[in-house]
């Protein structure tokens, strides 16, 4: 609801992972596509992101980029002036995240680094997105569920088109996007 999404952001204001939220709440990216996000994916002057791969555990390898969930899933959204200022903060608390950890820093020119430069294990991003929805006094959900929020504030609140939305969401066809949401 309107005032679940409120008290979330309430709940985010100051965190680390705020920004991660905001741009799937934005976007309605998924959890993968955010943690593989490059800051050479980010166009800063058109405001764009371009999403063309996925962070992805692997049992026994570890966690390893690979191509996105579709080729329909390789597509550009645009972001507006408010999230680029969070994703500005994102970048200075970055900057601190790698003094604080030194040689232990490893570049990978995410956006969403774990707090040595690594990919962000899922079960940690799990364990956080818990303790936030606990902060902001919501029932258990997954994170998954702020894409679905993500494509209904889209086609209700924002009034975009189906075709519109199945483009950001990254779904091969429209009908996808009507039968999920």
């Amino acid at each position: 609801t309107e005032s679940q999404l409120d008290r979330l952001l309430v709940a985010v204001d100051g965190h680390r992972h705020k920004a991660l939220i905001y741009l799937a709440v934005v976007t309605g990216m998924r959890m993968g596509e955010l943690l593989g996000l490059r800051w050479s994916d980010l166009d800063w002057l058109s405001g764009e992101i371009r999403i063309s791969r996925q962070a992805q555990e692997i049992r026994g390898t570890g966690t390893v980029f690979a191509d996105t969930k579709t080729m329909a899933g390789r597509r550009t959204v645009i972001i507006g002036a408010q999230m680029l200022e969070l994703l500005r903060e994102q970048a200075r608390q970055i900057d601190v995240m790698r003094k604080f950890a030194r040689d232990q820093w490893k570049e990978n020119d995410l956006i969403f680094p774990s707090t040595v430069g690594t990919v962000i294990g899922r079960s940690n991003l799990h364990k956080e997105w818990n303790r936030i929805l606990e902060t902001a006094g919501l029932p258990p959900m997954r994170f998954h569920d702020l894409r679905h929020l993500a494509a209904s504030i889209m086609l209700v609140k924002l009034r975009r088109s189906p075709t519109q939305v199945a483009s950001i969401l990254g779904h091969a066809k429209t009908s996808t996007t009507l039968d999920i949401y």
